[in-house]
């Protein structure tokens, strides 16, 4: 069911081999300092909100037009509809809080110097990996796919890239009607992956009628085509778009880095691939640990 207005518990997403550190295991801040908050996504949600609980002053800034940060995507789907809360609920207690939230704000070393905050939490998430493949300009990335929400693909796409987030998005265009064929150029889909989700997906994939195409690695990409090398032979395939769900790499931030002089967390996708327990956990601790 949705979740209501509560207050949050980050314990409920740690992964048992953490240690729990507890709130009465970390020191109480010795001033309200001024805590500058960069990305909106969990993380920085998290963050924010747990500075301001500690009774600091929050700014948090997010490039985008809205809050949630990637999570955004499952505003576009029913297969994460508890993510989707969970993203909301963050959303709210920020809101309810005297935070200063400043949208369409891309931080720069002058804002920071301008703010001149005492502590800085860096949780500017990731960006689509985009690799040096002749046409990969034509494709669509699998988060602007869900922006338009699924408008851009047509009646069918090509899915480049067969890891879980490839897979979980093939899932969500096939629920739309949407012929998918994914390519990947390892030997089977979703191969960081183990256990019965793994199993489900790929059931759910193999139940609904989508192509897949492994050990394939692609040479080029169109508009509506693909084009890959499998076992030693070239193929071609077609459909009305082409995704590029290929993985994420870290937002970079080094001329952030440059102009903070206080201390600073990073956080959650910022360093690498995170959980969103992960990064909800790190974002607590950072904050508990402002002093």
């Amino acid at each position: 069911p949705p979740l209501d207005s509560c207050t949050i518990n980050p314990y409920t997403v740690w992964p048992a081999s953490h240690h729990k550190i507890l709130p009465e295991d970390m020191p109480k801040p010795k001033a309200s300092r001024r805590v500058l908050v960069i990305g909106g996504g969990c993380g920085g949600l998290q963050g924010a909100v747990t500075a301001c609980d500690r009774g600091h002053q929050v700014i948090l800034c997010e490039r985008s037009d809205a809050l949630g940060g990637i999570l955004r995507f499952t505003d576009h789907t029913e297969h994460k509809i508890d993510i989707r809360h969970f993203k909301d609920l963050l959303i709210r207690e920020v809101r309810k809080r005297p935070i200063d939230i400043r949208l369409n704000c891309e931080v720069t070393p002058e804002m920071i110097r301008e703010i001149q905050p005492d502590a800085v939490i860096l949780a500017t998430g990731s960006d689509d990996l985009i690799l040096p493949i002749k046409g990969i300009a034509h494709a669509v990335t699998a988060m602007d796919a869900y922006a338009s929400d699924f408008s851009a693909l047509g009646k069918s796409t090509i899915v480049l890239g067969g890891g879980l987030v490839g897979c979980e998005a093939a899932a969500d265009y096939i629920d739309r009607g949407i012929e998918t064929t994914i390519v990947e150029m390892q030997e089977c889909l979703m191969p960081e992956c183990v256990g019965l989700y793994r199993t489900a997906v790929h059931d759910f994939l193999d139940q609904h009628g989508c192509r897949y195409e492994v050990n394939a690695k692609v040479i080029e990409v169109g508009k509506d085509y693909v084009i890959a090398e499998q076992n030693g032979t070239s193929i071609t395939l077609h459909a009305d778009s082409v995704v590029n769900a290929m993985g994420r790499r870290p937002h970079p931030f080094d001329d952030l880095q440059a102009a903070i002089h206080v201390p600073v967390w990073e956080i959650g996708d910022c360093i690498g691939a995170r959980q969103i327990g992960d990064a909800v956990r790190e974002a607590w601790t950072a904050a508990m640990e402002i002093v």
